[in-house]
């Protein structure tokens, strides 16, 4: 077996390696790849979230990595190692969704309807909202279960006057299908009562509800094993 002093070697010596990436990345001579795993280490491993911020900023900036320009704009929506600034944020989430980035399209597409939400102009409020649902839509069908969720909430939502639970019903099955059990839920709630082109249905609805409960029973097995440590 290694004993701790062997692995506080081996820790210093990752870290005199990082640090040396990171000599590379701020000269532009370092892998796009590489860099972003140096930033990476910087916010995780050693919390500083300033130092990777840089360096997120410089590889997104410099090389166009995506996987930098969402980490970045991550920061920026939380405030860590940078000020708070939604507007960068937007801005990240949306270059890194044009990046093809289904995780930065799903950031972007719920930052749009929150701005959606606080508009005066209805006529604005209701263009904004039905491009990011649009986005939403496409990147669920891209296999973004998150995304999924979200339309297929917008399309039961009883506030809504575009709701569509046909519509509803055709993504939430392509994120529950993925194992997404809020989705498998809502399903079967939407089959115990029946709604607008979606007839009540106590087979479906007994299906999901089972696929709801293994699902979440799954997750529990899953923490109780990380909690023990395997």
């Amino acid at each position: 077996a290694m004993d701790p002093s062997e692995l506080d070697f081996v820790d210093e010596e990752y870290e005199t390696r990082m640090v040396g990436f990171e000599v590379d990345c701020n000269d532009g001579k370092g892998e796009p790849a590489a860099c972003h795993h140096v930033a990476e280490f910087f916010s995780v491993v050693k919390n500083d979230k300033a130092r990777a911020a840089k360096l997120f900023a410089q590889n997104c900036e410099t090389n166009d990595h995506m996987p930098s320009c969402f980490s970045l704009a991550r920061l920026y929506a939380i405030g860590k190692g940078v000020e708070v600034d939604m507007t960068k944020a937007e801005s990240l989430f949306k270059k890194g969704c044009e990046g093809g980035l289904p995780h930065s399209c799903y950031f972007y597409g719920t930052m749009m309807l929150a701005s959606a939400d606080k508009m005066k102009d209805a006529a604005k409020k209701t263009e904004t909202t039905q491009n990011a649902i649009k986005l939403l839509t496409e990147n669920c069908m891209n296999g973004d279960v998150e995304s999924c969720y979200t339309v297929g909430g917008y399309h039961i939502s009883q506030s809504n006057p575009h709701r569509d639970p046909v519509k509803a019903e055709e993504v939430l099955k392509a994120s529950c299908e993925k194992c997404h059990a809020p989705s498998c839920y809502n399903l079967a709630v939407m089959y115990k009562n029946g709604d607008t082109g979606v007839p009540k249905d106590s087979t479906l609805y007994n299906k999901y509800k089972a696929q709801t409960n293994k699902l979440i029973n799954q997750r529990k097995k899953d923490l109780r094993q990380l909690t023990k440590g395997g």
